[in-house]
């Protein structure tokens, strides 16, 4: 995953004012916003997953990212 310089000030920004390291609110923001798109309003479950799949699989995804940009 590549963030342009923007994003990656954002990022630090928002992990600074929530008390979090870059990763975790990088990975918070990910999460949230799979969830926001990927969740059936009426149930509050996920089209097709269950949620703690979903967060699993985001995660995994971040962290192999972010381990390949190193």
């Amino acid at each position: 995953m590549k963030l342009t310089q923007l994003q990656k000030e954002l990022i630090r920004s928002y992990a600074r004012a929530d008390i979090r390291s870059p990763q975790q609110m990088l990975a918070l923001l990910l999460a949230e916003g799979f969830r926001f798109l990927y969740t059936d309003r009426d149930t509050e479950e996920p089209v097709g997953i269950k949620p703690d799949e979903a967060v699993d699989l985001i995660l995994n995804e971040l962290k192999a990212d972010l381990l390949k940009d190193d």
